[in-house]
Order: C-alpha cells, then sequence, then structure tokens
C-alpha cells in the first residue's frame, strides 16, 4: 500500500513535470557518454577461437615471434632523381620510429644478389638447363643417335616457356637496381611490414594514417607525388565499412525506437 502511494505520487509529479522528470533521469547517464567514445571493434580474430583450440594455441604464442601482419608500400613519383631519393630516405628514417613497424626496406641487398644470383634460380630451371644441354649434345653429336628431339608441339611449347621464365630471372638480376625503382627511375618504393604480434585490425588502421600523413609530409616537402598501397588495404577498407554500416544501422535503431515510444504514447511529450 505505502509503494503504490509512492508510485502514485511520483506519476503525478512526472504528468505535471514531464521536462524535470526527463533531466533528472538524463543526469545520471551522463558519464556514460565519455564511456561510448572509448568503446570499438574487437578485431583480433583469435579471439572468436575456443582456448582449447591448437589453432588459437598456437597463434598466441608464435605470432609475436613468426607472425605476418601484412605489409604497406608507399610510392614516390617524380621527374628529380635526388629528391625522390632524399624523399625514400626521409620518410624511412620517420617510419622506422613508428612504435608499431617491424622494418622498413627501401633498397636490395644488391652486392649480395651479384654475388650469388645463379644460386637464386631455382632448382627445378637449373635441372631444365641440364636437360637442354643434354638434348643439344645428343643432337649434334655424330657419334649417337638423337633420341631426345622428337618432341611434340606441346612439349616444344612448354620448353620455350621455361626458358623465356629463366632469361627473365637471369635479366632480373643482372639489371636489378639499388633501390626498389620503375626502369625509368622516376617512380621508387617503401616495403613497410607491421611488428610481429599486431593481430587486430584497428591497430593497423592507425598505424595505415600514421605512414600516409609521413607520406604526404614527405611529397610535399620534396616536391613529389605519394600514394600508399599494401597487402592490408583491402582489409582496412572492409574494416571502415563495417564501421560505417554499424554507425547507420545505430541510428535507425535510435529513431524507430523514438517512434515506437510516440506512437505507443500518442503525444511528443
Amino acid at each position: 500500500m505505502i509503494f503504490r502511494n509512492i508510485l502514485e505520487i511520483i506519476c503525478r509529479h512526472v504528468v505535471k513535470f514531464p521536462l524535470v522528470w526527463f533531466l533528472l533521469t538524463l543526469i545520471p547517464t551522463i558519464p556514460a557518454f565519455y564511456q561510448v567514445k572509448n568503446l570499438g571493434l574487437n578485431t583480433d580474430i583469435v579471439r572468436l577461437l575456443p582456448d582449447s583450440s591448437r589453432a588459437a594455441k598456437w597463434t598466441r604464442e608464435l605470432e609475436g615471434v613468426v607472425g605476418d601482419g601484412g605489409f604497406f608500400t608507399i610510392l614516390f613519383k617524380g621527374e628529380d632523381r635526388k629528391q625522390l631519393v632524399a624523399a625514400v630516405e626521409a620518410t624511412s628514417e620517420r617510419l622506422e620510429l613508428l612504435t608499431d613497424v617491424g622494418s622498413v626496406n627501401f633498397t636490395y641487398p644488391t652486392d649480395f644478389i651479384h654475388k650469388y644470383r645463379y644460386l637464386l634460380i631455382s632448382t627445378a630451371y637449373l635441372e631444365k638447363i641440364f636437360e637442354h644441354v643434354v638434348s643439344l649434345k645428343a643432337k649434334y653429336s655424330p657419334f649417337t643417335d638423337d633420341l631426345l628431339s622428337e618432341e611434340n608441339a606441346a612439349g616444344r611449347s612448354g620448353h620455350k616457356k621455361e626458358m623465356r621464365e629463366m632469361q627473365r630471372l637471369f635479366d632480373h638480376y643482372s639489371t636489378l637496381t639499388h633501390y626498389h625503382e620503375s626502369d625509368d627511375g622516376k617512380i621508387m618504393g617503401i616495403f613497410i611490414r607491421p611488428r610481429p604480434g599486431i593481430t587486430k585490425i584497428s591497430q593497423l588502421h592507425k598505424l595505415l594514417g600514421e605512414i600516409e600523413k609521413i607520406s604526404e609530409e614527405s611529397a610535399e616537402k620534396f616536391s613529389v607525388w605519394t600514394d600508399v598501397g599494401g597487402s592490408q588495404i583491402d582489409n582496412l577498407q572492409n574494416y571502415e565499412v563495417i564501421v560505417s554500416d554499424l554507425k547507420f544501422s545505430g541510428k535507425i535503431t535510435v529513431a524507430a525506437v523514438l517512434i515506437i515510444l510516440i506512437v505507443s504514447f500518442r503525444s511528443v511529450k
């Protein structure tokens, strides 16, 4: 009976002063608005696996050692080679200072490649070369019958394709430049790999923002064109679409709830 009387008093006051009671109920929720800013999506895929999963167990133990967080690339384009080189070197120095960056590469180990380039060719291709040399020996030797020269069209086509691929590799290692650059030297690139252990897309999104900021500042300073790419770009774009959809659906949900309340009470007030 006492509870009913108290409730009736509250209801009468609510009817008479709805705005006051609305503000009174709103005041305790004010701290929640500040906490909402800290909410975010947990994009760590490993957490979706059960703790007993072998995949989750080994991922957690090995991710920090051998994990591959994908990579980013920065391209610089310009007519002045000195400006390009200066932009690449200055940008690389700034990127190496970022805590989430594991490595920054913009040069090839040309000394090593020039010394051991023939050992970098696939063993399968070397075997093909040996077979080709044996077939030539059999074909042109006056003391033996050529038993290896009768190849069908498919075999000759495959052999030519392999020879072109081997020639391409030899030419590639022979003409490799010191920097990651195009044939005309007007485009240079930087290869950036995040540090091992980054499995959250939100961290990669933050890193991408830092990389874009540094590249744009370098492009403006050295008067060159720049763009950022890499294997993680698609994942980050999908992440942005998901976040955008969640915000849009949240607005629709709030509007729908308000409409239902207005229709149910038949009054906006």
